[in-house]
């Protein structure tokens, strides 16, 4: 298996999340921020998992399957988010803020490395006609 660079970028970025969430708000800091590391991964992890052989069987289909599989994950992490914050054991030993924190800089970081894949992997979103003639022809002719 092939890592990018963007990959080790987020790896860099989630060790950055987790120093970061440690030294500012201790042991609860650190939990919090790696779990919100794992939702993230989880979250944006799971669409290629779900949505790739769907969009290999039926290319049609594939945009509604990932617009349902996406509210789909967003109404269960608002479950788990007020599940979580209505447990008080809970808040002993995850610091929210942390989380959110995680949440937020960890989805960014998500968004931006997989936009540079994208860009980098230049995959065309289109057909050119098989007509051996050049698409200064096919305009000139019109």
């Amino acid at each position: 298996m092939k890592f990018k660079a963007t990959t080790y970028g987020q790896v860099a970025l989630w060790l950055a999340i987790l120093v970061t969430a440690w030294l500012l708000r201790g042991s609860a800091g650190l939990f919090g921020a790696l779990f919100g590391i794992v939702v993230v991964v989880l979250f944006f992890g799971s669409t290629k998992v779900i949505i790739g052989p769907i969009a290999s069987m039926s290319p049609a289909m594939s945009q509604a399957f990932a617009l349902l599989f996406y509210f789909t994950k967003a109404a269960a992490l608002a479950a788990l988010l007020i599940v979580m914050t209505s447990q008080g054991s809970l808040r002993e030993s995850l610091d929210f803020g942390a989380v959110s924190g995680a949440l937020i800089v960890g989805s960014i970081g998500w968004i931006i490395a997989q936009t540079i894949d994208h860009v980098q992997a230049r995959i065309p979103t289109y057909d050119l006609p098989e007509t051996g003639k050049s698409d200064t022809d096919t305009i000139a002719e019109q």
